[in-house]
């Protein structure tokens, strides 16, 4: 099945698995001494702007991924190499 949202394009190049994967994905938090203040307003200034997030779907090219099939594919890339537009 087509992923349609968060993982829209997204597919093993090993195994042509669409379902599961693990993510090392970037996103600002407010980190404070005891924890995450997961109450925070998002800044509304980009302070980082070499580090582009992708609105629709949270991941950046250069983010680390590893297929995480059923049945234990393990082929690992970054998110570009897994992105099915740039698969041969």
């Amino acid at each position: 099945m087509a992923n349609t949202q968060h993982l829209r394009g997204i597919r093993c190049p090993e195994c042509f698995e669409t379902g599961r994967f693990i993510i090392q994905m970037t996103m600002n938090v407010v980190q404070e001494d005891d924890g995450i203040d997961f109450m925070a307003a998002h800044p509304e200034l980009d302070h980082f702007p070499g580090r582009r997030i992708d609105e629709e779907d949270g991941h950046n090219d250069g983010d680390p991924i590893t297929c995480h099939n059923r049945n234990g594919c393990g082929h690992t890339g970054t998110v570009h190499d897994f992105r099915e537009i740039n698969q041969a």
